[in-house]
């Protein structure tokens, strides 16, 4: 039987290789808390806080992370496939070597996070915040509406994703690969685009 732990404080838990599958953490308290390599798939997290938590290599598969504040919080090499993060904060979290497929994250802030060597596949982020964003590989995503102002682009494949409406302001997207993509009434004022490639 899964466990069931909505509205626990665990601030500061060490639960490194725990196996939560199933858990109901919902607005648990996890701030500080050690997940390293934690099998939190399919768990309800909804609303936790997961500030400045560790979650290296922690498997989030089909987690619901909806509206869950991960501010500062450590994603490297985590598994987030088909995972919720409708609504969540990852601000100036790291995503370094996470794999994100199937993701839903319309809504949510990963401003200031570094995504660097992220693998990210038909993720959903409408309306998303992705301000001051690291991000070198989107494929077959759709970032409508979102805003992408002053993120580092440079050099990143974003083959066949969607941008409409998406603000690209200062962003840069130097040699940045957008082949595939749609790009109607989007805003690249002042966006650095040297050598972009955009043709189909």
């Amino acid at each position: 039987m899964a466990a069931s732990l909505d509205g626990a404080n665990l601030s500061g838990a060490s639960l490194v290789d725990a196996v939560l599958t199933s858990a109901d953490l919902t607005e648990a308290d996890l701030s500080n808390a050690d997940l390293t390599r934690a099998d939190l798939g399919w768990c309800r997290m909804a609303g936790a806080k997961l500030h400045h938590a560790r979650l290296e290599k922690a498997d989030l598969i089909n987690a619901d992370l909806s509206q869950a504040d991960l501010t500062e919080a450590d994603l490297t090499g985590a598994d987030l496939i088909c995972t919720n993060l409708s609504g969540a904060t990852l601000t100036n979290g790291r995503l370094h070597d996470a794999r994100l497929y199937d993701v839903v994250a319309s809504g949510a802030d990963f401003s200031r996070c570094s995504l660097v060597d992220a693998q990210m596949i038909n993720v959903g982020f409408q309306d998303a915040r992705l301000d001051k964003t690291n991000i070198t590989e989107a494929c077959v995503c759709n970032f409508t509406g979102a805003s992408l102002r002053d993120a580092d682009l440079a050099e990143s494949r974003l083959i066949d994703s969607v941008f409409r409406l998406a603000d690209f302001s200062e962003a840069d997207l130097t040699e940045a690969d957008l082949r595939g993509c749609d790009l109607r009434s989007s805003r690249l004022i002042v966006a650095r685009a040297l050598r972009t490639a955009v043709c189909g």
